[in-house]
């Protein structure tokens, strides 16, 4: 075929794999009356063009979300490619333990995990308090500590789909309390509405967990001002 083709001999059966492992049962008479559809013949054999491939997969697989799973302090967790997570795990371990040990927890708080991603600060914390409730603006996200919520069999933790910084302010508001606030933001660090609203909750302890020290000595800075 040309330059664009790909040989039917070797994608076939990467195709039939693929069908396998992302398509529903229900699709694979689709499946097969896609590739007889699309196929253009060269030569004897069958060649599918790269545009065909690419329609094939949009059309009869749908976008694929690809996911791992790891262990993190004893619990289990879900991460889907549209998530972020630490990869170093090893030390990840380190980082948050020593980030529930600055909380002090004592069993009776009621926290807010911030920017909460797939759900791992707060569903490691939810052995040592009372109630977790979790913020993030990534869907993908939030969809996958949700699941991690039933994989851990956490009952004391939720966690809402929302703008961080929205969702604080609107706490803030209705006079909602948090003894703690766990707040592990972008490399972009925390914004003023966010600080402003931690400040009217005035928790016990705000733990910042930051991987951009700019960042921190920014909003630590703004934080101080506030008192």
């Amino acid at each position: 075929g040309s330059s664009n083709s790909i040989a039917s001999g070797s994608i076939a059966s990467a195709l039939t794999i693929a069908t396998r492992c992302f398509c529903p049962p229900d699709r694979d008479e689709g499946y097969s009356k896609a590739l007889s559809l699309r196929p253009t013949t060269s030569s004897n054999s069958m060649a599918f063009s790269s545009a065909s491939f690419l329609s094939f997969f949009k059309t009869w697989i749908g976008p694929i979300v690809i996911f791992s799973r790891t262990v993190l302090c004893g619990k289990r967790f879900k991460i889907s490619s549209k998530s972020f997570y630490q990869i170093n795990s090893v030390q990840t371990e380190v980082l948050y333990r020593k980030a529930i040990e600055f909380a002090g927890l004592k069993g009776t708080e009621r926290i807010m995990d911030a920017y909460s991603g797939i759900g791992t600060i707060g569903i490691i914390a939810s052995d040592y308090v009372k109630e977790v409730v979790g913020v993030e603006s990534n869907k993908q996200a939030v969809q996958d500590s949700k699941f991690n919520l039933k994989l851990n069999k956490c009952k004391n933790v939720r966690y809402i789909l929302k703008d961080a910084g929205d969702f604080m302010q609107e706490e803030a508001l209705s006079g909602n309390k948090y003894d703690v606030v766990f707040m592990d933001p972008p490399r972009a660090g925390s914004d003023t509405r966010f600080i402003n609203s931690v400040v009217k909750l005035s928790p016990t302890r705000v733990v910042y967990v930051s991987c951009n020290p700019e960042a921190l000595a920014r909003d630590w800075a703004l934080f101080k001002k506030k008192g």
